[in-house]
């Protein structure tokens, strides 16, 4: 049956629980991914570049030689990419490298 409170507006069919896959570049999907900041900030170094609706670009300088693909796993995500970066520039990348390589600082794109 209905539920047992009133809101006082008229039953739409869209009225009920959003599906999983409903929802598109603007509406309530836009709050429902964690940001970036809250997903890397916890790593060593982090300086957010960049937040896309599907990824997180960032510098890390945490001088681990940590790869992007480790610090990306390590809060959960994939390693969408490696880069190096400028010297005394964060977020200017110098060279691609791969997910795999170790890097002392430079930049990852990670999943969100």
């Amino acid at each position: 049956g209905p539920p047992p409170f009133d809101a006082g507006a008229p039953l739409t069919p869209d009225a009920g629980p959003s599906t999983p896959d409903a929802g598109g570049s603007s509406g309530p999907d836009a709050g429902a991914r964690p940001s970036c900041d809250d997903l890397y900030r916890p790593l060593s170094g982090y300086r957010l570049c960049r937040e896309n609706p599907t990824s997180c670009r960032f510098y890390r300088g945490d001088l681990s030689a940590l790869s992007c693909r480790a610090a990306c796993a390590s809060r959960g995500g994939l390693c969408f990419g490696a880069q190096d970066n400028v010297f005394g520039r964060a977020c200017e990348a110098s060279d691609t490298v791969g997910c795999d390589d170790g890097l002392l600082d430079g930049i990852c794109t990670c999943s969100r």
